[in-house]
């Protein structure tokens, strides 16, 4: 008798003809299947098998036509589907190439209309990449960075990736120093312009003290412990000085 799980992979979604519903159908099915992989992966694959299973075959093939642009256009149905990558690449060995094509493309996910769900899938991947594959640390700065330099000139965008940052320095940490050049260099754009907005100005002041709390980790790995208060507060009293508060 098979149980509910695989019920659903194997005859409620339908691989084969993914578009065959409404997208608010399609929706609600990648939601599901988002919930399945999160809290009952052991009943889809075993996690130490690098063999995908059916069950897993069935879902990735479900969620993939979501990551070309010519098959999905519906921002939130094209966006479950990489909320469902994302929790499958989190919870099994997925091939590099996909885990990279999953992140790049939420990284460029800037829409407001689509904010919601990608923050969702981003807060699952990011801190999944460094460990999903060998040079994961590489691959994240790579990436990160090629986006802030090659499209950081479209303001939402900037905010976009620069907001990831903050919200996962610690998983950035090791990798500061080819982010910090760059995050400084939009202070002055996002903060320090007459037409800066409320947010963004927040988000200038929240990555000047994201630069303080990889600088304080640093004295801390670096340093004795008796070392770390002083230099909290030095830092914290530079901070003050140094950034206008309006």
């Amino acid at each position: 008798m098979e149980d509910i799980i695989s019920v659903f992979i194997n005859k409620i979604i339908d691989p084969d003809n993914p578009f065959g519903t409404s997208d608010a159908v399609r929706i609600l099915l990648l939601q599901l299947s988002s919930l399945l992989v999160e809290q009952a992966s052991s009943h889809i694959h075993d996690a130490a098998n690098k063999k995908q299973g059916n069950k897993l075959r069935q879902l990735m093939t479900f969620a993939w036509p979501c990551l070309l642009s010519k098959n999905c256009v519906d921002p939130a149905t094209k966006y479950h589907g990489h909320l469902l990558l994302s929790h499958i690449i989190a919870k099994f060995a997925i091939h590099k190439r996909i885990v990279l094509q999953v992140f790049n493309s939420l990284l460029k996910a800037h829409a407001v209309e689509a904010r919601t769900v990608v923050r969702q899938a981003l807060e699952i991947l990011t801190p999944a990449m460094p460990g999903r594959m060998e040079d994961g640390n590489e691959m994240l700065t790579h990436w990160t960075k090629k986006i802030i330099v090659e499209e950081g000139q479209t303001v939402a965008q900037l905010v976009h990736i620069l907001q990831l940052v903050v919200r996962h320095f610690k998983v950035y940490y090791p990798v500061r120093h080819h982010l910090i050049p760059h995050m400084v260099n939009s202070l002055h754009k996002l903060g320090f312009t007459s037409s800066a907005s409320i947010e963004h100005r927040k988000l200038a002041v929240d990555l000047a003290e994201v630069v303080i709390k990889w600088e304080i980790q640093r004295i801390k790995d670096d340093q004795d412990p008796s070392f770390v208060e002083p230099a909290e507060q030095e830092l914290s009293q530079a901070l003050t000085q140094n950034l206008p508060v309006k």
